[in-house]
């Protein structure tokens, strides 16, 4: 099997055509000699040969049997070569890794969200337990326009609920673009490789479960004003919650992560608030 044939869509497989453009993605975080990586949907190899020569260890995952067989092959006689025959959204990722580690790969467009707030999630939870290993960043591929919202600012019309968490768990970088013709088969749309850097929140968040539902809730509602969405929270919210320091009329893309993290805060700080049990 090549890389030109026996292709699934359903799959999102669209393979790097050019060994340089793999090799400039692998040189996208610096130095990774002392880290290990996690690679999401290994395909052919083409990144994971140049990962496997500047990680301590690569983590290859990916869901085809039929690559996993080709990607064996390849890199079985490799010291610091892992292979998983998996679903990434389905795996616990502390269990995969010994230590710090980046995630490396060319994200599916109907899986890139969901894999997204499947490493925020993973930074929150490990930011409270020391046991975990340290998801340091990422560097992935994205559709351009999916990076385009990721990396975009409040008051923008790209900005919305996916830039709001990424950006309060991290800082953003675009790093090169890559045409269609960049990849096989080629796909009808641009594509970016942006890393991601991953910190602790800014400021202090008192009360996640509160702050998930409000961004969320506002965001359902995109074009509403905040007091209109905020009132179908349930249960209700602390009372007075309009003298919290937020401007209700503003929409949701209007605040910046900080804005909502110590609006959260204010609320919490004036009562107790739990999330409504199903």
């Amino acid at each position: 099997m090549n890389s030109t044939t026996n292709l699934k869509k359903s799959l999102g497989q669209n393979f790097l055509r050019y060994d340089w453009d793999a090799k400039r993605i692998a040189e996208c975080w610096g130095d990774l000699h002392n880290l290990e990586v996690l690679e999401i949907g290994a395909g052919d190899g083409r990144l994971t040969k140049h990962l496997l020569k500047r990680a301590r260890r690569v983590i290859a995952v990916e869901l085809d049997q039929r690559w996993c067989d080709k990607l064996w092959r390849t890199f079985e006689g490799h010291p610091g070569f892992v292979l998983r025959n998996d679903d990434i959204t389905k795996m616990d990722w502390s269990l995969e890794v010994s230590g710090p580690f980046v995630v490396f790969g060319n994200l599916p467009y109907h899986l890139t969200s969901k894999i997204l707030f499947q490493a925020l999630d993973y930074v929150r939870k490990s930011t409270e337990d020391q046991r975990a290993p340290q998801l340091l960043g990422m560097v992935v591929m994205l559709q351009k326009e999916v990076a385009d919202r990721a990396l975009s600012k409040p008051n923008s019309s790209e900005y919305g609920i996916l830039s709001t968490f990424l950006q309060m768990f991290s800082d953003l970088e675009r790093m090169f673009h890559l045409a269609p013709k960049a990849f096989i088969p080629a796909p009808k749309v641009h594509s970016s490789v942006i890393k991601i850097s991953f910190h602790a929140p800014k400021i202090k968040i008192l009360n996640w479960e509160l702050l998930n539902v409000l961004i969320r809730t506002a965001y359902n509602q995109r074009r509403k004003m905040l007091r209109n969405t905020l009132n179908s929270i349930r249960p209700p919210l602390p009372p007075h919650y309009d003298q919290c320091g937020i401007d209700l009329r503003k929409r949701p893309q209007e605040l910046s992560p900080e804005d909502w993290i110590e609006f959260c805060n204010r609320l919490t700080e004036k009562g107790s608030w739990k999330p409504k049990k199903v």
